[in-house]
């Protein structure tokens, strides 16, 4: 804890941000007097004030309260999409870096991946898979894919050569074990910290795909379709998309926060570029 205060500043604020994060977001159903769908004609477009924190929207629903409700769906997404983009890269990246005969067809289907803008290629993968949750996980978690894998190819590539490797070779240790047991374990701190960023930019394009409309549809309070919903009014109630606006620009620090401090705590060899 000592070193976490003194020697790795952005791992501790971002931490503490993202915990306060995840403290409001589970407990803010909870302490809300209001549901993120109930309605009042007579309380649209109230300003913020002690009775609603964030304002009203154009139907008098509680904007705290659906900006609460909606960081369950939008970090639901980013970490579904860690855990599926983790488990593919994994399996793809130690696989094309471990059998050299499958490294190049591997590789070769991942640069076509890559080929197309992260964000873009979600898109149209929403749009053929068609809106809902598990459709826009999909679309992110294969979007992310290709990068993961190519991470972990790398890392198994350098791991591959290391006498520990040559040791269980040399004692007929099957491949799967191999894999499993020495090139997986060994791997994955570059992998760790890149979930981080991939988290961050799950949760910004889940944003985007609401906001366009090939995200989880309405009246589902994500933070991007709460952003939508506010877009006609940026100039009567700006409230209504500040505050998501918000809740994405502190989850996103904080996530990218916490990959550089664990970056460095991982590997203080590591100097920044910039």
């Amino acid at each position: 804890m000592q070193l976490l205060l003194r020697g790795n500043l952005p791992l501790t604020i971002g931490g503490a941000i993202l915990a306060c994060i995840v403290l409001i977001t589970v407990i803010g159903p909870f302490v809300m007097p209001y549901g993120p769908e109930d309605t009042s004609l007579m309380d649209r477009f109230k300003a913020p004030s002690v009775a609603h924190l964030a304002g009203t929207d154009a139907f008098g629903r509680d904007v705290m309260t659906r900006v609460i409700d909606g960081a369950h769906i939008s970090l639901s997404i980013g970490l579904s999409v860690v855990i599926i983009t983790m488990s593919l890269g994994i399996v793809i990246g130690a696989i094309a870096g471990y059998f050299p005969k499958l490294d190049n067809i591997i590789m070769r289907v991942m640069d076509a991946g890559e080929a197309f803008p992260t964000l873009l290629l979600a898109i149209a993968l929403a749009a053929v898979l068609g809106p809902g949750v598990v459709n826009v996980v999909l679309a992110l978690g294969i979007a992310y894919t290709p990068r993961t894998a190519r991470i972990v190819r790398a890392s198994v590539l350098i791991l591959s050569q290391q006498q520990f490797v040559e040791a269980a070779r040399a004692s007929n240790a099957s491949h799967l074990r191999i894999i499993a047991k020495h090139l997986i374990p060994n791997a994955l701190a570059p992998v760790i910290v890149q979930m981080t960023f991939v988290f961050a930019d799950a949760v910004l394009a889940e944003a985007a795909l609401s906001f366009i409309g090939v995200g989880p549809p309405p009246p589902s309070p994500t933070w991007g379709n709460i952003i939508a919903d506010g877009r006609s009014y940026l100039f009567s109630a700006p409230w209504i998309s500040l505050f998501p606006g918000l809740a994405i620009f502190f989850t996103v620090l904080s996530l990218n926060l916490v990959g550089d401090g664990l970056r460095d705590q991982l590997d203080p060899r590591l100097k920044r570029l910039d």
